[in-house]
């Protein structure tokens, strides 16, 4: 089911519904980052519905802890952020190594990764 959701949400043109049902099918088949990718079309597309946010950030935070990179990668997100969690940039901070060390230095979710923790350092040095 994972799979084939990654597969139809490359396609262009075939409705991104049966992408989100897969992405729901694998999670409740076990498949963590399925379950992040479910959370995050929530996390996106309801930026204006708090407890939307907040089931997406909880999902987050379950798939990281099961070694999920983009998991962690939003979990973190969401820590630096406040969205859906009460803000905690020490928190996030060490949340967002998680991806790099999971998935190494060359992963995409690292990548996204090492641009938050950026910008929480950047914000930690207003001078």
């Amino acid at each position: 089911c994972y799979s084939l959701a990654l597969l139809v949400q490359i396609k262009k043109g075939l409705d991104q519904y049966e992408a989100e049902f897969l992405f729901s099918r694998a999670c409740s088949l076990g498949v963590a980052s399925g379950c992040t990718n479910r959370a995050a079309r929530i996390f996106n597309d309801k930026k204006d519905d708090e407890k939307a946010v907040e089931c997406a950030t909880k999902t987050f935070e379950k798939t990281c802890a099961r070694d999920d990179t983009w998991g962690c990668a939003m979990f973190g997100l969401a820590l630096a952020g406040g969205f859906g969690i009460a803000k905690d940039t020490e928190k996030a901070l060490k949340v967002l190594a998680k991806p790099c060390q999971i998935g190494g230095e060359d992963a995409p979710a690292c990548q996204s990764a090492k641009q938050i923790i950026e910008a929480i350092n950047k914000s930690k040095n207003i001078y």
